[in-house]
């Protein structure tokens, strides 16, 4: 009887044991908090997923992404909260749309780190650390490339009007001059027109394949979203496109490049610095990080598949990284717009309700 009464409480005590098991909650150290597109909108939260994920598998360090219903403070701001009471005590915010959010969570919780990819909170702190990008070399080397391989009409649409958006058409637009000024050739044509839009949308169609039908080979698209309508009006036309922050290739064969940034490698050395120092590292704290060329941070994808040029080799390429690189061109890839090629450019009104041209220039 005795035994019987002993194996009982026994088996009792292993059930209860296993119910507390049950129910604990479930901690995660990393978090990476996402808009409401998650991390599957071919931009910057993809790519820093791909290099959380890769790294906790890899050093049994916990991770979960946090996707809000919606693009609101509250949404969002939920996520976060959750995220927090869970245990992270990283928090990971990719893209420069997720500014405000990351603002808001590094003031309800300042003891907590954070990680910033694609954009720098105005004021850092021990607990804050930024990485980005310098877009304008990539967008010099796609401007390049793209005269090298023979296109001489234009397109560049964009998101919304920033100082981003910007700063990949004024380096698109250098690369492009300066294979002029290396080999005179005739003008190219250049539209741009920043669309307001962060998602798909039928006049975005319209615009682009109108844009084809008139004569341009090849459209430059810049922000996160706009993917889809424009692979669509080059799908129809049979065009190329060139890519921004994520290497594109994978998503589509229009995609001829992407003036890339190395999102998942960077992710990846914060990270091991992150947990080997046991937090931001010193001297890394309430910094931020501007990644280019010197490091290979950014560049055009040239693995296999994924550099689609015909006539610009990939030796050549290679070569003219290098002179870029070890600055054996004499010359950098400037963030301004060049004065030398502005009267082959037309503007086109920004939002998505009158996509016409205007005569005035870029302020």
């Amino acid at each position: 009887m005795k035994k019987i009464l002993l194996a009982l409480l026994i088996a009792a005590a292993c059930v209860t044991c296993c119910a507390c098991s049950l129910f604990k909650p479930k901690t995660y150290t990393v978090a990476l908090i996402t808009s409401a597109a998650g991390i599957t909108d071919r931009s910057a939260a993809q790519g820093a997923y791909r290099a959380i994920s890769a790294y906790g598998d890899l050093n049994g360090v916990t991770y979960k992404e946090y996707v809000p219903a919606e693009d609101t403070s509250e949404s969002v701001g939920k996520q976060v909260s959750d995220a927090v009471s869970h245990g992270a005590s990283l928090l990971v915010f990719a893209g420069e749309k997720m500014l405000p959010f990351a603002r808001d969570a590094a003031k309800e919780y300042p003891e907590t780190d954070i990680l910033t990819v694609d954009f720098a909170l105005p004021s850092q702190t021990q607990h804050t650390r930024a990485i980005t990008f310098a877009v304008e070399q990539a967008a010099f080397l796609a401007g390049y490339a793209a005269m090298a391989e023979g296109f001489r009409s234009f397109g560049f649409i964009a998101g919304e009007r920033n100082d981003r958006s910007q700063t990949y058409f004024n380096g698109f637009v250098n690369g492009i001059e300066y294979y002029l000024a290396e080999r005179p050739d005739v003008p190219p044509s250049i539209k741009c027109w920043y669309s307001g839009q962060t998602g798909a949308n039928d006049v975005l169609e319209d615009v682009a394949t109108d844009w084809f039908n008139s004569g341009v080979q090849v459209i430059f698209v810049c922000g996160d979203g706009l993917y889809r309508s424009l692979n669509y009006a080059a799908n129809v036309s049979k065009k190329q496109l060139i890519g921004s922050g994520l290497d594109q290739a994978g998503f589509s064969e229009r995609y001829i490049t992407t003036a890339a940034s190395e999102y998942q490698l960077a992710v990846t050395d914060e990270l091991t610095g992150y947990f080997k120092n046991g937090g931001f590292p010193e001297g890394k704290a309430g910094k931020e990080e501007r990644l280019g060329i010197a490091t290979d941070m950014i560049g055009l994808p040239n693995g296999y598949g994924a550099y689609r040029f015909t006539k610009f080799s990939a030796e050549s390429y290679e070569a003219f990284y290098a002179g870029l690189k070890y600055n054996t061109l004499g010359v950098t890839a400037s963030a301004d717009l060049p004065d030398e090629v502005q009267s082959s450019i037309t503007f086109y009104n920004d939002g998505i309700s009158s996509p016409a041209p205007v005569e005035t220039s870029q302020e």
